[in-house]
């Protein structure tokens, strides 16, 4: 629980203002994921067409979607266990990632 208030009370995290140490490096990556995650918007039936079998077409589903829900349940966790303004970034500038 100490480890827990010492995180809160870091400079890191103080209510004045956020740091800007995450940088243009992390602003790409944001960008490139935002571009590669509209991708599910155009290619679910070009995939489905290449498989071709509607059990395979399931399966693909069923399986991302659970790689989806790991990825938002990583999120959640990390939400709790760092409840701040902020989303990502103080995740990120933490060091918890």
């Amino acid at each position: 629980m100490e480890t827990d208030r010492a995180l809160v009370d870091s400079p890191c995290f103080s209510k004045e203002r956020l740091l800007r140490i995450l940088g243009v490096t992390f602003g790409v990556a944001v960008g490139i994921g935002g571009t590669i995650g509209i991708g599910i918007l155009r290619v679910p039936g070009s995939v489905a067409a290449q498989l071709g079998n509607s059990g395979l077409i399931m399966g693909a589903w069923i399986v991302s979607g659970l790689y989806a829900f790991a990825g938002a349940n990583t999120y959640a966790e990390l939400g709790t266990m760092l409840p701040l303004d902020g989303g990502p970034y103080v995740i990120y500038s933490s060091g918890v990632w």
